[in-house]
């Protein structure tokens, strides 16, 4: 796959998908450790809530916003997807 990306001078990706906390996350980083400018699509993507070893519930809404604040914080873009398709639109 990468290979192909290359080949075709692919430079961005936009991340979307389920689930935020894990194989979304997991994608943008790896997309930046191989060079890309990534943008992940926050209304584009969600998750589950997560219960943590103590028993506690943490509601899918604050898992995906805090997963979306590492993100950026590790260089990630997060974006709309209406923003993503204005840029589809003009290029």
């Amino acid at each position: 796959m990468i290979s192909y990306l290359q080949k075709i001078k692919v430079a961005e990706l936009i991340i979307v998908g389920l689930a935020t906390d894990a194989c979304v996350s997991a994608s943008a980083k790896e997309a930046i450790e191989l060079g890309y400018a990534v943008c992940v699509a926050s209304d584009a993507c969600a998750t589950f809530d997560r219960h943590t070893d103590d028993g506690c519930l943490l509601p899918a809404s604050s898992v995906h916003e805090a997963e979306l604040g590492i993100l950026q914080a590790g260089g990630i873009r997060i974006c709309a997807t209406s923003d993503v398709l204005k840029r589809m639109q003009s290029s």
